[in-house]
């Protein structure tokens, strides 16, 4: 019996809204300073632009869904903040980092939907 030849697959399509919103996440995870992930999301956007395998339709689908994700983390952030024990200073203070990070994110996120 001679078995049929494989089907060459395609490849799966990496979800790049979630590889972009995982990248974000192990920056302000890292402590990641507003400034240092406002430009990680222009750069995670500029290679999004510049891929020839996308067109800016998928682009600017990718950038609404973090825009949109981002959001949703921001109001997760502060409900967490407000939740949370005012006498950890520290605690208070990573919230405060990680919401202002997440927030220069959705800012970034918001300008690249408008270019």
């Amino acid at each position: 019996m001679s078995k049929k030849p494989a089907a060459a697959r395609k490849p799966a399509r990496v979800n790049l809204p979630k590889q972009a919103l995982t990248r974000i996440a192990d920056i302000v995870a890292r402590g990641g300073s507003p400034d240092r992930v406002g430009r990680e999301v222009q750069a995670i956007v500029a290679a999004w632009r510049d891929d020839a395998e996308l067109d800016q339709g998928e682009v600017n689908e990718h950038v609404a869904e973090c825009r949109d994700s981002l959001a949703e983390g921001i109001e997760a952030a502060r409900q967490q903040m407000d939740d949370g024990d005012s006498a950890d200073k520290a605690a208070a203070a990573q919230g405060a980092r990680s919401l202002a990070a997440l927030e220069a994110a959705h800012h970034a996120m918001s300008e690249a939907s408008r270019s």
